[in-house]
């Protein structure tokens, strides 16, 4: 997370994204809530203010509200974790294996980076995925209405 103020956010929000970085890093998720809650609509879905949302939600524990901001899929009681995940795993099996690598590498990436660095990685592993082996089995596994067998290739 960047205590630099996003130079594509204008002011006063990327003021107020600073200033909730600064609560955040201080421990206080209460203030930092309170400054990015001041963020103007238009800047609301910002990655950076929506970074630092989660971070805050995370550490309170509210994971209702990380699902409702469309930044987690699925709440569940700690009893029912492993079922979930479990489930929430077979799932992911069945996907495209270089795409869920490129996800994964992306999220890792934006985790330190700017919204238009981690949207500049995304847009080339896309590219590259273009024309792979899966993604022309999931084009095909689509007209011809089955489930794809991805080889990862």
């Amino acid at each position: 997370m960047s205590s630099d103020t996003p130079s594509d956010i204008p002011p006063p929000d990327s003021m107020h994204l600073s200033s909730a970085t600064g609560w955040m890093q201080l421990g206080n998720t209460a203030e930092a809530l309170a400054d990015l809650e001041k963020i103007s609509e238009a800047n609301r879905a910002h990655f950076e203010v929506l970074h630092l949302e989660w971070h805050i939600h995370a550490q309170n524990k509210d994971w209702e509200r990380c699902v409702e901001l469309g930044l987690a899929n699925k709440a569940v009681p700690a009893d029912e974790l492993q079922a979930a995940a479990l489930e929430w795993a077979r799932v992911l099996a069945k996907r495209a294996p270089l795409s869920l690598a490129a996800t994964k590498k992306v999220m890792r990436f934006a985790a330190d980076h700017d919204w238009t660095d981690a949207y500049d990685m995304e847009a080339k592993l896309q590219g590259e995925l273009l024309g792979s082996e899966d993604n022309k089995e999931g084009i095909q596994a689509f007209f011809e209405k089955r489930a794809p067998e991805f080889k990862g290739k």
